[in-house]
């Protein structure tokens, strides 16, 4: 899957990922900075704005910005999730700390983080997806090695949406090929009463299988490579109809295939996390 880049050279330096002014340096200048994980809201127009975790902080780009990301690959429209940085006036934005609301912005780097739901009826389907390799993680925390984002972004986490999961996937890469990866719900898996929505995770590896680098240590300056947004709505809906629920799954469950040492997965173990389907700002 292509993930769509703005200036994507460009170090992804705002970890304080709480839509802070996290850059400015210069307590006199009037611009400041702004990003971190947001939501697209767009319209049929082209037009957009962005929102953060807590589904309150909002960021309003200028319109030369909505031009600038168009000609550059990244369509509102078409984007779920991703991770955003720019500029603003502080002149133009007097009470940030109180509306949440950021007018103007600039947006100077954006990454869609987007990565498909498979819905297939049973194992090897036409749509099913083929695990290629291993991972090392899905909870990152307490990992010796720092990547700049706080713990809370280290393990598998909600938008406020309570649909948009976001997986840090730790994993070896050469550094010179993307990976993919995609989520599979397999309702043959599924009965009525079921309480759990049951999903697995595939890696496609571009056919490397160099264990050089941690995908972990990419984040701050590659959070593509790193954080992965799965749109459950689809999976969530499959899974009410096949267990005849009138609610929704209050856990999810994701079976990978985990080594610490290589992407073989003739070497790896199969392994099960649990997550709460709770938005990260109610953690």
């Amino acid at each position: 899957m292509k993930r769509n880049i703005i200036f994507a050279s460009a170090m992804a330096l705002c970890m304080g990922l709480s839509f802070t002014s996290c850059l400015d340096s210069n307590s006199d200048s009037d611009t400041s900075y702004v990003g971190g994980f947001v939501k697209v809201n767009s319209s049929y127009l082209g037009l957009g704005s962005f929102k953060g975790p807590d589904g309150k902080t909002t960021i309003n780009p200028s319109n030369a910005s909505l031009t600038n990301l168009e000609q550059n690959g990244f369509k509102m429209n078409s984007v779920n999730a991703a991770f955003i940085q720019g500029t603003y006036n502080k002149e133009e934005n007097l009470d940030v700390e109180t509306s949440k609301t950021f007018q103007n912005v600039n947006i100077t780097y954006a990454v869609a983080l987007d990565a498909p739901v498979e819905i297939v009826s049973e194992a090897g389907a036409p749509n099913d997806s083929v695990n290629m390799a291993c991972i090392r993680s899905l909870d990152n925390t307490g990992n010796g090695s720092n990547n700049y984002f706080s713990d809370e972004y280290n393990k598998p986490w909600f938008f406020y949406d309570e649909t948009t999961l976001v997986l840090p996937i730790s994993y070896y890469l050469s550094g010179q090929k993307l990976h993919d990866f995609t989520l599979v719900y397999n309702s043959s898996e599924s009965k009525q009463g079921d309480t759990i929505l049951k999903l697995s995770l595939r890696h496609y590896n571009a056919k490397e299988n160099s264990n050089q680098f941690d995908s972990y240590t990419f984040a701050s300056n590659y959070p593509y490579a790193y954080f992965f947004a799965f749109d459950l709505t689809n999976a969530i809906y499959a899974w009410k109809n096949t267990t005849y629920s009138a609610d929704e799954p209050e856990q999810i469950t994701i079976e990978y295939v985990a080594s610490d040492y290589s992407n073989d997965l003739a070497q790896g173990e199969t392994k099960l996390l649990t997550i709460e389907r709770k938005a990260l700002v109610q953690q």
